[in-house]
């Protein structure tokens, strides 16, 4: 059982209690740029004649569009090149409705936005497979599907390609047949728009997008669903991108097909007519040629100078009793697993907390792991070393949900945890660092720590966009966790500074903080102690016991620096070529021979041997050394 943790002191509450957001200082921050907004936005119907009218809620209806293409691009990071096709299906729908079916406006264009969205899930559908440029080709492919087949049909474009969309009037008190007041109805959806965006910025589903956007993996591994935030994002960009286009039909008051055909992955490009209120607008032309490479540099992160360097004080992060925060329950729901029995029929304890059982991983003809068999008693910290290729981190990937092993089963509690996706195991209580930090470096330091306890709060897409009750309550608690875990370990003084920017010990040590607050029950550590100095070193080992005493966590810790490994750990496992060849106390297994052979090669192994046999009196047993075949040599590469 963890321990409570006791009360901050006065000098952290009051960091705490200085730092929590308040609402009514978000709409001040607010307030400013979105009067001047609609300040601006509302000025030239009063200054400028219908024309400008005209083209200027042309410009807003553009800016919907591109507004729509950074959800999907800028939040997930993925290129779509299909923003005008959603414009279009939402102006087509739009005028249909109220041309053909004699619906209201105000029901009109909420439903075109509507009818827009399965659309973009098909695409989102396909953004989980692909990514890149190969995603930005398979948009174009579905740009010819539907100037090819949607585009053409009557029953969605009506007779000749063609649907007039007239204008609006509300409840017969105002009327937007002019320019001007249909200006000023843009100018009304666009600012709903922005506030809306503006909401879900700071929200936890907008820090998820921007996880999955910087590392996927470690979105995962922090309990993000990938696949529900990635579709989530293209069902957004449909949905506004077919708000834009009801919009754009009723401002054209008549849609059509022909002409200048409209192609996917474009802006269309209009002229303003002479006369703009007697037009017919083709849904336009798309510029094919685009530079698709710079979607790869903007991707292509520029990796900065890290000339900073700072000693972290791991003693002082670590002292006292009460360093790491109690584990607080979570309200993450996982995927229902049916346990395994933990008892034997005469009551006899069957299964430990953290069990392997036969674990194999392969890629293709190339065997990882082959027959791994560990297991973990509740607050155990277990090491597992071997050479590099070994297949350490492998099984850590198996056992994190990032890969899935050929045969084999991982018991968590007596539960069967091989089927849950990477975000239910973390839900389950398992959390683990990488190897190479896999932080999120375009976001600060407090929103990764935010984003490390994502599976813990509630409130979904709505409850942060629409600022419900729950939602903000939930982001307070989550800042407030923060604070006090940054206070913890040292990390004011980079709240605001992008990981990017931190130097590697400062990492580690920011990734050690997104690991308490994720307060997980089985820590899984890939050599933690790695890029950083000696004397960080020797306080990491104290501090990870305490950690272990404070969560109550058992500790699974892959490292190369022996010393450390050896003094941490209550049980080794040692691992070479995929298999472990040893397993015991840390004493036991420096002691094996196949451990030496493994590390130091088969004379060091005899030479163990020998003394062995010396102090037990006995003759050493003589070792016929293995041949070195090509097989073998080409295994050892590996």
């Amino acid at each position: 059982m963890a321990k409570v943790m006791d009360a901050p002191p006065p000098d952290v509450i009051d960091v705490v209690i200085d730092e929590q957001p308040s609402p009514r200082r978000d709409w001040k921050r607010l307030a400013v740029p979105l009067a001047g907004f609609l300040a601006a936005a509302l000025l030239p119907p009063l200054i400028l004649d219908g024309v400008w009218n005209f083209t200027l809620a042309l410009a807003l209806i553009y800016g919907l569009m591109g507004l729509s293409i950074v959800v999907v691009t800028g939040y997930v990071g993925q290129l779509s090149l299909m923003p005008a096709t959603f414009v279009g299906v939402g102006a087509f729908a739009s005028a249909g409705l109220v041309a053909r079916a004699a619906t209201p406006f105000w029901w009109a264009a909420p439903l075109a936005a509507l009818v827009t969205v399965p659309v973009a899930l098909v695409i989102g559908m396909v953004a989980l497979r692909l990514k890149g440029l190969y995603l930005a080709i398979m948009t174009l492919v579905f740009a010819d599907v539907a100037e090819q087949f949607l585009f053409r049909q009557d029953w969605f474009t009506g007779q000749g390609g063609s649907t007039p969309a007239p204008r609006p009037h509300l409840f017969h008190l105002v009327d937007f047949q002019s320019d001007k007041s249909y200006y000023v109805l843009v100018v009304c959806v666009a600012s709903a728009f922005l506030l809306f965006m503006w909401n879900f910025s700071r929200s936890r589903a907008a820090r998820a997008c921007f996880a999955v956007r910087d590392n996927e993996n470690g979105a995962a591994a922090m309990g993000i669903n990938v696949a529900k935030y990635k579709l989530m994002a293209f069902a957004l960009h449909g949905f506004i991108a077919g708000s834009a286009g009801a919009l754009y039909a009723h401002w054209a008051q008549s849609v059509s097909a022909g002409g200048e055909r409209f192609r996917l992955g474009s802006v269309p490009r209009h002229r303003v007519p002479d006369d703009p209120r007697r037009c017919a607008v083709d849904l336009g032309s798309v510029h094919r040629r685009r530079d698709l490479g710079c979607a790869d540099q903007t991707a292509a992160r520029r990796k900065s100078e890290r000339s900073e360097h700072r000693v972290l004080d791991l003693r002082r992060a670590g002292a006292g009793d009460h360093a790491v925060p109690a584990v607080w329950p979570g309200r993450a729901r996982a995927r229902r697993v049916a346990p395994a029995p933990a008892t034997a029929p005469g009551g006899d304890r069957l299964m430990a907390f953290f069990e392997v059982h036969d674990m194999t991983i392969s890629f293709g003809g190339l065997v990882a792991n082959a027959d791994v068999n560990i297991e973990a008693d509740e607050g155990q910290i277990v090491g597992l070393i071997g050479p590099n290729g070994a297949g350490k981190s492998t099984l850590f990937n198996a056992i994190s949900g990032l890969i899935q092993p050929a045969s084999g089963r991982v018991l968590l509690e007596g539960e069967e945890i091989l089927p849950l996706l990477p975000y239910e195991r973390v839900a389950r209580g398992i959390g683990r660092t990488f190897q190479n930090v896999r932080l999120f470096p375009t976001l600060p330091v407090y929103d990764n720590l935010l984003i490390a306890y994502h599976s813990r709060m509630r409130g979904g897409f709505f409850a942060g966009a629409l600022r419900l009750p729950w939602g903000a309550h939930s982001e307070r608690a989550a800042r407030k966790r923060a604070d006090e875990v940054m206070q913890i370990v040292d990390l004011h003084p980079y709240k605001h500074r992008n990981v990017g920017d931190l130097s590697y010990g400062t990492l580690r040590m920011t990734e050690l903080a997104c690991l308490l607050m994720l307060q997980p029950r089985l820590i899984l550590l890939d050599e933690p102690a790695s890029g950083i100095a000696q004397k960080e070193t020797e306080a990491l080992g104290p501090l990870l016991r305490r950690i272990r005493d404070q969560l109550g966590a058992t500790i699974l810790l892959i490292e190369h620096d022996m010393p450390l490994i050896m003094g941490l750990s209550d049980v080794i496992y040692c691992l070479d070529l995929g298999r472990v060849i040893a397993k015991g106390t840390p004493e036991e297994v420096q002691r094996t021979p196949q451990v030496i052979e493994a590390y130091l090669g088969a004379r060091a192994a005899e030479q163990l041997e020998a003394a062995l046999a010396n102090e037990n009196g006995k003759k050493p047993a003589r070792r016929r050394a293995p041949a070195k075949t090509a097989k073998t040599a080409k295994a050892r590469r590996r």
